[in-house]
């Protein structure tokens, strides 16, 4: 889960009225990457969650993605609606990341 979806290009194309550079680009995929697995960790059962806890210890990739593939049957919607959400988020507070995790904390 470590791959950046949400590219330079899509956040200038929001017209956050701030420089997106590389930095703010790989902390928004950081945040995105946090909120998806919250949400896929939402999405399992206790012993389910368990062993996804005890894959990502590793930080192997592969074995992760193979274990959420193989038990989260909805995770690339999971990630799709988590980076509209994000995306929204960042319309809405001109690209303040801080704010961002703000609305996302209310939220809950």
């Amino acid at each position: 889960m470590n791959e950046s979806i949400i590219t330079k290009e899509m956040l200038d194309a929001l017209e956050l009225g701030r420089e997106i550079d590389e930095t703010y680009v790989a902390a928004v995929n950081r945040l995105l990457n946090q909120r998806v697995g919250a949400m896929i960790g939402e999405s399992l059962d206790t012993e389910r969650l368990k062993q996804l806890t005890e894959i990502s210890r590793s930080g192997n990739a592969a074995k992760i993605r193979g274990f959420i593939d193989a038990n989260v049957p909805d995770a690339s919607e999971i990630a799709m609606n988590a980076t509209e959400i994000l995306l929204s988020d960042l319309v809405e507070v001109k690209g303040d990341l801080d704010k961002v995790k703000e609305l996302e904390t209310s939220r809950k």
